[in-house]
């Protein structure tokens, strides 16, 4: 469990003053495995996690207008179990396969979002499975799929396919197709998101969605893994291709029960559709046994066609959403003794975030991590010292100095394991 106390709104804005904003998250996992032989396992596990989210303040009624302040309430409460079975089998000589079944249960309360009730729960229920084959040495396929009923998006099935050419121990090449969905959110669907005081509508800012689809994405890829022991060098290379459909962006729409004429309440859409094409590599370098570098580094391009109106500013910010360029450089340090240490430098080019955030430009990220490990009889202990962001250059989602300067952390944490 965690707890965070975070103060948000800006004294520039009279819509949202300066306040606090409590964040409690709960989270608990119960998991049972079983081996029958070394082909046989069954595993099974439970999940629960809880958020309890309050950010609640009041507008004073001279900056909103109204002959009234007007006490604005964002606070809201999510809940999720879940439970998973799975099995994994080895078949004969030259496959195995896995297969399983998962059931999952929402719940949100909220008076604001999803007026006048406040409160949704449904459940989610999916089957899966993969198998395995290698009829040869160098040759390795895989096909599984995922069949999924959700409450909201209905039933949708999702393959997968990869095979991989192993010529050597030392080098592997591998071909992947994949399509997967991303279903909607009850915030997206079905939201009665407005302000109201005393009975009345002050202003309606989300309705809701009845003809939203699942988001759908098919990803194809070529990737290649390499390990180079004389230079004490391993490589992993990707090129992949993803076609994005049915993105869900908000769109602005007319509603009569409004006050303010001519306002008009935001509603999500299917409208978007996005070709991405990417290229990342990863360099691990271990020039003696304490001692470790990690460099990775990527390339994103991206084409968005908005179905409602070309040319739109939603298809430039999905365009800019993800980096052209980044990249990242990690040297680690075991200096013996349980004592480690590790640095890590990160540079983003610029790119727009999306709903409610800016247009970010390029940053450069410094962090440094120190720890110290020990054991007892009852297990092993690790207490770390961690700093991020030191240059004090990293912004994320807004552009405003505030977000900047709280990006700047330091934190110290305690582990125990067996």
């Amino acid at each position: 469990m965690n707890h965070s106390l975070w103060g948000v709104g800006s004294v520039s804005d009279a819509l949202d003053p300066p306040h606090k904003s409590d964040n409690d998250n709960r989270f608990i996992q119960l998991a049972w495995r079983r081996q029958h032989s070394p082909d046989e396992t069954y595993s099974l596990q439970y999940t629960r996690s809880n958020k309890d989210y309050e950010n609640a303040w009041v507008i004073p009624g001279a900056a909103s207008g109204l002959p009234w302040d007007v006490p604005v309430d964002l606070n809201y409460t999510v809940q999720r179990e879940q439970l998973e079975f799975q099995a994994n089998l080895v078949l004969d000589a030259h496959s195995r396969a896995a297969y399983g079944a998962e059931m999952r249960r929402d719940e949100i309360q909220s008076h604001t979002f999803f007026a006048p009730g406040g409160s949704l729960s449904e459940e989610m229920y999916r089957l899966f499975g993969t198998w395995e084959w290698r009829p040869h040495a160098a040759w390795l396929a895989n096909l599984g799929g995922m069949l999924e009923h959700h409450y909201l998006a209905g039933s949708t099935f999702s393959p997968r396919f990869s095979l991989h050419y192993l010529p050597s121990g030392r080098h592997a090449f591998r071909l992947g197709l994949s399509r997967g969905y991303r279903s909607e959110t009850f915030f997206e669907q079905v939201p009665n998101y407005g302000v109201s005081y005393a009975g009345v509508l002050i202003d309606q800012i989300k309705i809701p969605s009845p003809n939203l689809k699942p988001e759908m994405i098919d990803s194809r890829e070529l990737g290649y893994v390499g390990s180079y022991p004389e230079l004490r060098l391993n490589l992993n290379l990707r090129l992949f291709n993803d076609h994005l459909q049915r993105l869900i962006e908000a769109v602005k729409q007319p509603f009569p029960a409004e006050l303010s004429a001519g306002k008009r309440a935001s509603q999500d859409q299917n409208i978007v559709d996005i070709d991405m094409w990417g290229a990342e590599y990863q360099v691990q370098w271990q020039p003696e046994a304490a001692s470790r570098i990690v460099f990775n580094q990527a390339w994103i391009w991206q084409k968005a066609r908005d179905h409602l109106i070309p040319g739109s500013n939603d298809e430039n910010e999905m365009e800019t959403s993800a980096p052209r360029l980044s990249y990242s450089l990690l040297a680690m340090r075991d200096f013996g003794q349980g004592v480690s240490a590790s640095i890590g430098y990160h540079k983003v080019g610029q790119m727009s975030w999306l709903g409610e955030g800016d247009p970010i430009p390029a940053y450069r990220r410094f962090d440094l991590r120190l720890a110290k490990a020990w054991r007892t009889g009852q297990g092993r202990y690790e207490l770390a010292l961690t700093l991020q962001n030191l240059f004090r250059d990293q912004q994320d989602f807004e552009e405003e100095i505030d977000h900047q300067i709280s990006a700047n952390r330091a934190f110290v944490s305690l582990r125990f394991w067996d």
